[in-house]
């Protein structure tokens, strides 16, 4: 058996995306190995991966592994949600999340949104773009900002200060108030989900989050 460290990922695009780190693992008769994720309640699921689809990994820390003729590699402008597609002829891929983990089906057609904290890997077709990061329609919660309502309505401001106030204020809502982003899919396809939401700032940066929550 031997066993090394290995990156697929050319140097040239080491500066443009995280790379793909791994331990490969050969040996010329069977083996066991047994893995592991730092988590309260790890459940796993292993599905197959053929030329059918491919798996889009949402989040890093869920890969724990992968066997036969595969190819794991970045994709997507995000640096650490959906940045990670496992493709090729014939395998199979070793998955972890926290909670139960459910598979869902989303038929031909048919449209489905969900938490992205709560995913952990869809399928993709090779030809696919049929999937977005949305916001739902906001509810009337904002967040109040009390010593700023007593400020301006105190003194006499120009216009420019009081919108700037009121932007202020509407910055803290999208800011602090993010459970209105959904991600939306259409399928056929199939997605694995986990029950307990990872932090959403955990895999999603901060200005990938205003990218969404302004719309781009």
């Amino acid at each position: 058996m031997t066993s090394k460290l290995t990156i697929d990922q050319p140097a040239t695009k080491l500066a443009s995306c995280l790379p793909v780190v791994y331990q490969k693992v050969t040996a010329t008769s069977p083996i066991t190995l047994l893995l592991g994720i730092k988590a309260q309640e790890p459940y796993y699921a292993v599905v197959p991966v053929s030329p059918e689809y491919n798996w889009i990994i949402a989040q890093r820390k869920a890969l724990l592994g992968w066997t036969g003729n595969l190819s794991v590699a970045p994709y997507s402008r995000f640096k650490l949600w959906g940045n990670v597609e496992v493709s090729g002829n014939q395998g199979q891929v070793a998955l972890a999340g926290e909670g139960g983990i459910f598979q869902v089906e989303v038929q031909k057609d048919q449209t489905f949104m969900v938490n992205p904290a709560n995913v952990i890997a869809y399928t993709r077709l090779p030809d696919d773009s049929s999937r977005a990061f949305v916001r739902l329609p906001h509810t009337n919660l904002s967040i109040d900002i009390p010593w700023l309502k007593k400020y301006t309505s105190q003194i006499q401001l120009p216009e420019w200060a009081k919108r700037t106030a009121t932007l202020l204020q509407s910055w803290a809502t999208k800011l602090l108030w993010r459970d209105d982003i959904a991600f939306k899919v259409s399928g056929p396809r199939t997605l694995l989900i986990q029950t307990k939401a990872t932090n959403l700032q955990n895999v999603l940066d901060k200005n990938e989050l205003n990218d969404i929550l302004k719309g781009q």
